[in-house]
């Protein structure tokens, strides 16, 4: 595409001259121009100009026509959408070194996101990465540098720099209640594009962690390494994107006809339309494609086409939604350009990524596994597997019973698969009876049956010592965002304690009292979260009294793993 800027740089200094005059009182005598749009247009021209005689003349400072006028041009292109910008001589240079391939730098991928500096992606094994840098995190600094207004030229330009260097990230992340400052260490970013794995044997597992010049070959290598594969699981996780013609020839391996992905601007020569071939087409081997809000651009066209052609399940959370085509522009002669957005990408059915993303076939939240830890000095006696095992049963029920989890099954007897949470800094205390610290901090007689369940709310944290909270206190430190959040803790509290109680008295045990944790998933609804255990469960047998949980490491009294086998035994001896 080439645009005629010589005939925009003469109607820009003719109108500049207008402006000038317009600044000291003289008002040009400017003929009616038939065309209604054109009229338009002149006119909006001469506003421009007139502003910038009036800053000429009156602005505080002395500055020249030169510096406005790319000031204006970086408000002008930055305000048509999150993607275009004006690059001056620098920022051109720097773009240019942005696509060697190889810099130092952090190895995350950042976009705009509502006018907002937000991080894509981490790239897999970069700084960035490995200093626990999330997809969806936003970037409220740069060091002491503020983002706001910061185009992403600019945030690049001061995330990339010499090796061995520093940088603090000052972060804001879902689900977190105060920002936080990651510090990374920047390096030389070599990606390995392609990487591939057996699962079970017959399943291939091909990760794309960016979609550069080798992306198709790596794939195609792969195929051909493992002709016997039954099915094959495709990872664009955290993928921030990467070259066109990768994405549709990744696709183009999957399909044998039809169109992949289409791009239309206001320009002909934008509107391209790419065709899948038949040659060499794996069609029958079944697909699994994981995505996630750090997948983008290149990767949203590979999993939204392999989706519409039927061809993939599209599994894990919602993509990030950038699907638009940006061209770099240079004006004229000068070493100056524009990075334009020309163009939008349409899938195979027709729906636009931009803005929308790909959305799950299957919806699945981010996993963690948690280990039953033995090595601590309340579990000295082996009682790591029993806590998993109970706070397994105790998940399955609760979920039964319809209150929403973190957990998703047990693997071994050391470690349970759960969905993926940010953690609320709240600690619920349920109480039913009257033992331990309240009996001591207020005097009332150890055992004694409450009039009501009491809940009582601790802040989790160490350096204070997770001192007691308020309604007001968890507001004034953000630890919920509101009211409703924090009465709706209280009521699963007591809705959990009115369900375990029953629970347990069919088991022959009280539930005395007991600590839970919430969380927010990736859709920012609250769940119940940590274990479910007699490690934070007190329990008393309902004839004798004996206490079946924690206390008896904490008072002395030994045979804590025989209580805790006692616990389990009655669980899986139950009907419910």
């Amino acid at each position: 595409m080439i645009l005629n800027y010589k005939k925009f740089a003469f109607i820009a200094i003719a109108f500049l001259f207008l402006g000038c005059s317009n600044a000291i009182g003289d008002e040009p005598k400017i003929q009616k121009l038939p065309n209604v749009d054109s009229e338009q247009k002149l006119e909006a021209y001469l506003k421009f100009t007139k502003i910038l005689g009036i800053i000429e003349t009156y602005y505080v400072d002395d500055v020249n026509t030169t510096t406005l006028v790319d000031k204006a041009l970086e408000g002008l292109l930055t305000n048509l959408d999150a993607h275009s910008s004006y690059m001056d001589k620098k920022s051109f240079e720097d773009l240019n070194v942005q696509t060697k391939g190889e810099f130092g730098g952090l190895g995350i991928s950042v976009g705009m996101r509502d006018n907002i500096l937000t991080v894509i992606a981490p790239l897999l094994d970069t700084p960035a990465d490995k200093a626990g840098v999330k997809a969806g995190d936003i970037i409220l600094k740069l060091n002491d540098q503020a983002t706001l207004g910061m185009t992403i030229d600019e945030a690049v330009n001061i995330m990339r720099g010499k090796p061995r260097t520093s940088i603090t990230l000052t972060i804001v992340r879902k689900g977190e209640s105060k920002p936080i400052d990651i510090k990374i260490t920047r390096d030389i970013i070599k990606i390995q594009s392609v990487f591939t794995k057996h699962i079970d044997g017959d399943i291939l597992y091909i990760g794309v962690s960016s979609f550069d010049k080798k992306v198709v070959d790596g794939v195609k290598k792969a195929l051909k390494d493992n002709p016997k594969t039954k099915g094959i699981i495709l990872d664009l996780r955290n993928n921030p994107g990467g070259l066109l013609d990768q994405a549709v020839g990744l696709v183009d391996l999957f399909v044998n006809s039809g169109t992949i992905v289409s791009q239309k601007g206001k320009s002909s020569e934008e509107n391209i339309v790419y065709e899948a071939t038949s040659k060499g087409s794996n069609t029958t081997t079944p697909i699994v494609t994981l995505v996630n809000g750090g997948s983008a651009s290149a990767s949203e066209i590979v999993s939204g086409a392999l989706q519409d052609f039927g061809r993939s399940i599209i599994v894990g959370e919602k993509t990030f939604g950038k699907g638009s085509v940006q061209i770099i522009l240079p004006i004229d002669n000068t070493e100056e350009a524009l990075r334009l957005t020309v163009a939008r990408y349409y899938l195979p059915s027709g729906r636009t990524i931009q803005a929308e993303g790909v959305s799950p076939d299957i919806v699945v939240q981010p996993g963690e596994i948690t280990k039953s830890d033995d090595n601590s000095a309340a579990t000295e006696e082996g009682t790591g597997a029993l806590n998993n095992k109970i706070s397994t049963k105790l998940f399955e029920y609760l979920n039964k019973k319809g209150i929403p989890t973190h957990f998703v099954k047990m693997l071994d007897d050391n470690h349970m698969l759960h969905k993926k949470a940010n953690v609320i800094p709240i600690e619920v205390i349920v109480r039913n009876i009257a033992t331990g610290s309240l009996t001591k901090n207020l005097g009332i007689k150890d055992g004694t049956v409450l009039p009501f369940t009491l809940v009582e709310f601790d802040y989790k944290n160490d350096a204070l010592g997770d001192p007691k909270l308020n309604d007001q206190h968890c507001l004034i430190l953000n630890l919920v965002k509101n009211e409703s959040e924090l009465e709706y803790i209280r009521y699963m509290a007591r809705k959990i304690n009115d369900i375990l109680k029953d629970y347990y008295a069919n088991l022959g045990l009280t539930l005395v009292d007991f600590k839970l944790e919430f969380g927010k998933d990736s859709n920012d609804n609250i769940i119940l979260i940590d274990e479910l255990s007699p490690d934070n469960f007190r329990l008393w047998d309902s004839k004798s009294g004996e206490k079946m949980d924690k206390d008896r490491f904490r008072q002395g009294l030994g045979g804590l793993k025989v209580a805790y086998e006692e616990v389990l035994n009655r669980i899986l001896s139950s009907k419910k």
